[in-house]
């Protein structure tokens, strides 16, 4: 069994422009493939290598070039080198990981300064 993880949906991420755009030229089958390449990036540690889209297209059943066009074409991923991401994700991931840090300090505080009973 996969563990699920939780990653940021914004209610009103239907009516964003760019997705507007995606879904009147790729339809929902477009958006589909947006929030698909969204769980791979989140699970991928925010960002993907461009060769990986033949796999990504295999696996969601679309042919390369729509994949393409989702990354390329809609300004919904930023390219860098070799590598595509999302900023509006990779926000998401550091807020995880800081609220994460805050966490695991105040625990490591609490229960390092709790005194402990001694049992004779």
């Amino acid at each position: 069994m996969t563990k699920s993880l939780y990653f940021s949906h914004d209610y009103t991420a239907s009516d964003d422009v760019t997705r507007l755009f995606l879904r009147q030229s790729l339809g929902m089958e477009g958006v589909g493939v947006f929030w698909y390449i969204i769980e791979k990036l989140a699970q991928g540690g925010g960002q993907l290598p461009l060769k990986i889209i033949p796999v990504l297209s295999m696996q969601m059943q679309v042919t390369e070039t729509k994949v393409q066009a989702v990354i390329h074409n809609f300004e919904l991923f930023q390219i860098e080198q070799e590598f595509f991401f999302s900023r509006r994700l990779n926000e998401t991931i550091d807020l995880r990981k800081t609220l994460q840090d805050a966490g695991s300090r105040g625990a490591a505080k609490r229960w390092g300064t709790q005194t402990k009973i001694k049992l004779d």
